[in-house]
């Protein structure tokens, strides 16, 4: 994001570093974590770097604040290698006063089809199955693409080319969806790439593929710490953070650092350690099990049928739920429970 001032800033002194002084943003603001970020002039070349202030967000609005940058100019020179830029970015000495940067970006091709990631992969996935994948593609030349060849593999086996069609404007993203995926337990991989754009040689091959990998976590599950870490800036009272599950539930918080004295300086590493106690259990799918009241009941497979069986369950996640006590890895289930009963039906279990 990127903020904007109508006046020119000036010169100023705070303590004894030399900055660049802005009174308050016209449009946009800087907020906690913007530190380092760089103070652009009008044509585009960096003059300074994010040194402090007190500009924030008040709700959705700016506060109306100052912000105060390091002076490139200043930064430039120093006692010693370590403490100016001169050394790393005029190595050679070359003395320029400026000089424009590159962005690999700016090149443009007319014809260039690219892949922009997958949807539709779920962010956990606990047990074996078939999913549905998506693909973006993207058209990041200047003609428009009206069609394009789809070569992919699920886990190393070549599927059957998709022949998309369509007009995707330059700039523009569709998403191209994949065949069925029967997923296995432990390491999955797809890997594509969009070839031959409108029938021809796309002339940035360089982003049409990609080789995406996940994990299916299946049986036991155990849950034992998690390491949160933090980088501050000069404002750490303004940092907390929180964890969720899949459904957005909380399940832990800090509140925010308290840095009125001033003693946690820019960079501070902090670590904390959050321990929980280590639960093994069982996932399965929650059409597997029927809610009876305060009972959790599952239909183990017998020889001769069925057999209903209460369990204790533990944390759920998305159509996952983990249990605790009642089954064992070695057990088949009903994979539908609500298949077995009726609207009549009397469950009794052991």
């Amino acid at each position: 994001k990127i903020c904007f001032e109508d006046n020119p800033p000036y010169h100023q002194q705070i303590t004894a570093t030399q900055v660049w002084w802005i009174d308050s943003w016209d449009s946009g603001v800087t907020e906690a974590g913007s530190s380092g970020s760089p103070l652009f002039n009008q044509t585009g070349r960096i003059i300074g770097q994010l040194f402090g202030g007190t500009a924030a967000c008040e709700g959705s609005t700016n506060n109306g604040q100052s912000d105060y940058y390091g002076r490139f100019g200043v930064s430039w020179s120093g006692l010693n290698a370590s403490l100016r830029l001169r050394d790393w970015l005029d190595p050679g000495n070359i003395n320029l006063s400026t000089l424009n940067g590159f962005g690999p970006f700016d090149i443009v091709y007319d014809l260039d089809a690219a892949q922009s990631g997958f949807t539709d992969i779920p962010a956990v996935i606990c047990t074996a199955g078939t999913i549905l994948p998506k693909v973006r593609l993207r058209n990041n030349g200047l003609q428009t693409i009206s069609s394009v060849n789809l070569e992919y593999s699920y886990n190393t086996i070549a599927q059957e080319t998709i022949n998309w069609t369509g007009s995707l404007a330059s700039s523009a993203q569709v998403l191209v969806e994949l065949t069925p995926f029967q997923i296995q337990d432990g390491v999955n991989s797809i890997e594509l790439d969009f070839l031959d754009p409108n029938g021809m040689i796309d002339e940035n091959p360089s982003n049409n593929g990609t080789l995406y990998t996940f994990q299916v976590e299946n049986g036991v599950a155990g849950i034992g710490h998690i390491e949160v870490r933090l980088i501050t800036d000069q404002y750490a009272e303004e940092t907390s953070w929180k964890i969720t599950d899949t459904n957005g539930t909380l399940i832990a918080e800090s509140g925010h650092l308290n840095n009125s004295q001033l003693k946690l300086p820019i960079g501070l590493r902090l670590e904390g350690v959050l321990k929980t106690s280590p639960t093994k259990g069982i996932w399965i799918q929650k059409e597997s099990m029927v809610s009876i009241g305060t009972k959790k009941i599952i239909f183990l497979k017998l020889e001769n049928g069925f057999k209903a069986s209460a369990i204790k369950t533990g944390v759920e996640l998305g159509n996952f739920v983990q249990v605790i006590g009642g089954i064992s890895v070695e057990d088949s289930i009903a994979k539908n429970a609500h298949y077995l009963i009726d609207s009549e039906s009397f469950i009794k279990t052991e």
